[in-house]
């Protein structure tokens, strides 16, 4: 399997895809409000390929030099379990120096924590699925 990071339309199309499996079918998150101000023409996206297919991405929103947010991790249901996200963390990380936060879902908060993330705040909801913010220093 293979990374790419990228912001060219084809595989802008691809994280569109993961993202409409992952999140709007698989979690029922309105397709209206999975597309967000956040998906400019030039957002950089992760992704793993199987092959040709598309199979797992996420992307880095910066608002400074110093904070980031890692945000819209997803695995296709039929590549869970194969280390992918671990991949797609460690491969973002290098990418990020200063306060680095991201919003996980309550099912996952023990995957970032592996990774330095500690819980801050309150459970929310975020487009319908409770989550709770998580942050580090890079």
């Amino acid at each position: 399997m293979k990374s790419i990071y990228s912001n060219e339309k084809f595989n802008q199309a691809a994280a569109f895809y993961i993202r409409i499996e992952v999140f709007v079918k698989e979690q029922g998150v309105p397709f209206i409000d999975e597309f967000t101000c956040a998906d400019t023409d030039d957002k950089e996206y992760l992704f793993i390929y199987d092959g040709d297919i598309p199979v797992a991405t996420a992307y880095i929103n910066k608002f400074s030099d110093s904070l980031y947010q890692i945000d819209r991790v997803a695995v296709l249901a039929s590549h869970r379990g194969l280390g992918l996200g671990d991949r797609l963390i460690s491969e973002l990380l290098p990418l990020v120096s200063g306060d680095v936060f991201l919003h996980a879902e309550l099912d996952v908060v023990d995957f970032y924590a592996k990774y330095g993330f500690k819980t801050t705040g309150d459970v929310f909801l975020e487009d319908g699925i409770e989550v709770i913010k998580m942050s580090t220093v890079f």
